[in-house]
């Protein structure tokens, strides 16, 4: 396709691609069409000519539009916070939880949930131990 990014807008086209085979008419003298077909969509080729077609259709909507993507990064910056806000709660709620049961073992309490699961992991692992001891 010989189209500048500037004015192409994907809607005005058909969803079929065809591949056309050319040949050079000679030196400054263009090109000549000698043959056409139609892509199957199941071809790589065709998979990678619609994927940069949708890449240039967004480059010029975001030069229309620069603000665009900063709204769009903005927007995913606060769903992201909102996220994090969100894993911080669980967290802290499982924290609690892991240093309650650590805290019946004898433990002292743990601000920090990774060395918190990890010792309990391994207390678990030494009782099924003293429990295949038991049976041995």
């Amino acid at each position: 396709m010989l189209r500048s990014p500037r004015t192409y807008d994907p809607s005005d086209y058909e969803d079929e691609i065809k591949l056309v085979f050319m040949t050079s008419l000679g030196r400054g003298r263009g090109f000549k069409t000698i043959g056409e077909e139609t892509l199957a969509e199941d071809t790589e080729l065709y998979s990678t000519i619609t994927d940069r077609l949708d890449l240039l259709h967004q480059a010029h909507c975001s030069k229309k539009s620069p603000n665009k993507l900063l709204d769009t990064k903005e927007e995913l910056t606060d769903e992201l916070d909102q996220i994090q806000v969100e894993v911080d709660k669980r967290d802290k709620a499982m924290l609690q939880k892991v240093n309650n049961v650590l805290i019946e073992l004898g433990y002292d309490e743990h601000t920090s949930l990774d060395e918190a699961v990890d010792l309990l992991i391994g207390e678990y692992l030494d009782l099924l131990e003293e429990g295949e001891d038991e049976f041995n």
